[in-house]
C-alpha cells in the first residue's frame, strides 16, 4: 500500500518556468486560475538528486529559496510512489503546478530574514543570553534597507558591526553554554522550520 502523500506541497521554479536547481526542463506555469500541464516519469526508479520530480513541503521551503523566483503549489499524483529524501524534499513520479502562491524578490526575501533573525534573538533573551544591542540594529537597519528608507553604506555598516558583535560573543562565550544552545537549537528545528515554511507562504499571501 502506498502511503499517503504530504501535503501541501509546493516547487519553487523561476518566472519561465525552468527549476531554480537542477531539473529535466521547463514546468507548464499556471495561468487564469487553471493549474499547469502534468509532467510525467515514466521509466527508472526514483532516485533523490537524480531522477524524479522534486518537490517541498511547506517546512522544507526555507531551504530553497531563490530572489526572484516563483513558489507554486503542487498537485502530485497519490498513485504513485514517492520518496521523502533527507527529510528536506519530496521526489515523485508524476505532479503539476496548480497555483502560483506569490514571488520571491529582494524585499521578501530581506523582512522574511529579519523575522527569523528577531525570533532567533528572542529566544536567546529568554533562555537568559541577552543579544548584543548590534545584532539587533542590524536587524532594523535590513528592515529599513528592504523598504527603501536606509542606504547601501548603512545597511553594509550594520552588517558590520554586527558581524563584529557576533565574533566577540563566540569568543567569549563559554564551552558548555555554547553546547547547550546548540542542543536546543537542535532540538527546535523541525518547529522552527515549520513556522518559517509556514510565515513566508503567509508573506507571500500578502503581496496579493
Amino acid at each position: 500500500m502506498i502511503p499517503p502523500l504530504p501535503s501541501p506541497l509546493y516547487k519553487v521554479v523561476r518566472p519561465n518556468g525552468e527549476p531554480c536547481h537542477l531539473g529535466s526542463g521547463p514546468w507548464s506555469i499556471p495561468h487564469y486560475g487553471q493549474p499547469g500541464d502534468w509532467r510525467q516519469i515514466d521509466a527508472g526508479k526514483l532516485w533523490p538528486c537524480h531522477h524524479g520530480l522534486h518537490l517541498c513541503r511547506i517546512q522544507d521551503l526555507p531551504g530553497w529559496l531563490v530572489e526572484d523566483a516563483i513558489v507554486c503549489e503542487v498537485e502530485a499524483a497519490p498513485r504513485f510512489r514517492w520518496i521523502l529524501h533527507n527529510d528536506e524534499k519530496v521526489v515523485v513520479r508524476k505532479a503539476r503546478l496548480t497555483r502560483i502562491v506569490g514571488t520571491l524578490d529582494a524585499r521578501l526575501l530581506r523582512l522574511f530574514a529579519c523575522d527569523c533573525a528577531k525570533r532567533a534573538l528572542l529566544r536567546e533573551h529568554e533562555r537568559g543570553r541577552e543579544p548584543d544591542p548590534r545584532s539587533w540594529a542590524a536587524i532594523e537597519v535590513t528592515r529599513r534597507f528592504a523598504v527603501g528608507e536606509a542606504t547601501q553604506q548603512e545597511l553594509a555598516a550594520a552588517h558590520a558591526a554586527a558581524y563584529a558583535a557576533y565574533a566577540a560573543y563566540a569568543y567569549a562565550a563559554a564551552a558548555v553554554a555554547a553546547r547547550d544552545a546548540a542542543r536546543a537549537a537542535y532540538a527546535t528545528r523541525d518547529a522552527e522550520r515549520l513556522w518559517q515554511g509556514q510565515h513566508l507562504i503567509r508573506m507571500l499571501g500578502a503581496q496579493q
